[in-house]
């Protein structure tokens, strides 16, 4: 017997079900869009990190972060 997978929380089985719906009929224009819009605002990017490196890369966009925060106040 498999065990249930706990859901994200705050969502139930009909959120799941309805974001599972709208990823598998999005046409592949549609999803280009919706990631455009996602990450095109705020000039970020997405990249694969090796694991070993995550908290070092965290780090760094932390001091970053705090770096504009202390020139902006």
């Amino acid at each position: 017997m498999k065990r249930k997978q706990a859901l994200p929380k705050g969502m139930t089985e009909k959120d799941v079900l309805g974001l599972i719906e709208h990823f598998e009929n999005q046409t592949d224009d549609e999803a280009i869009a919706e990631d455009e819009a996602a990450f095109g605002k705020d000039r970020c990017t997405v990249m694969e990190i090796p694991i070993r490196l995550v908290d070092k890369g965290r780090a760094m966009i932390a001091r970053e972060t705090k770096a504009k925060r202390a020139k902006a106040a």
